[in-house]
């Protein structure tokens, strides 16, 4: 599912669904479902994670995968969030981040100073895009690209408002 727009799902991504066992919610062509296979395959997951359409339970993935009938699975849920894991400080042993209670990322984001409007500002926009650092990254650059003498402040400032301009 990692092609699902706008929120690519990744591996160890939560997902948050509704059951629609506790819900009066329909499901919509389009929607993100978590079903149940009535038989799977021995080394096949007995719940997915698909996209419901009028075909079947199509994968959103880079991956080929079939897409299954209809008849062959339960909705069980709509998927109504995606959460990014934390990164863990095990993880961050010998990364190019800094330890100041909140983790900063400092290669991927060159900044001038690590200082505090940068890092709230950082923060901010790392907040829009689910906390996931590559797009945040990418949105910078091509800021930098727009104004290439700008300070990082003004870089992310001007990211944040072209997110914000995009989204609404």
């Amino acid at each position: 599912m990692n092609q699902v727009d706008p929120i690519p799902i990744m591996h160890e991504d939560y997902v948050l669904a509704i059951d629609l066992s506790l819900s009066s919610i329909d499901v919509q062509l389009g929607s993100i479902v978590v079903a149940e296979l009535y038989n799977p395959l021995p080394n096949e997951r007995a719940g997915v994670l698909k996209k419901y359409t009028a075909n079947g339970l199509a994968s959103r993935s880079s991956e080929e995968y079939p897409i299954i009938p209809l008849d062959e699975a339960s909705i069980r849920g709509v998927a109504v969030a995606v959460a990014k894991p934390i990164l863990d400080a095990n993880k961050l042993a010998g990364s190019p981040c800094l330890n100041r209670n909140e983790y900063t990322v400092v290669e991927e984001v060159e900044y001038e100073a690590v200082d505090d409007e940068v890092d709230r500002l950082y923060k901010d926009l790392l907040a829009k895009v689910f906390h996931d650092h590559s797009t945040a990254k990418r949105l910078i650059e091509h800021e930098r690209k727009q104004t290439p003498n700008a300070e990082t402040k003004v870089l992310i400032q001007n990211a944040i408002d072209r997110w914000m301009r995009d989204n609404r």
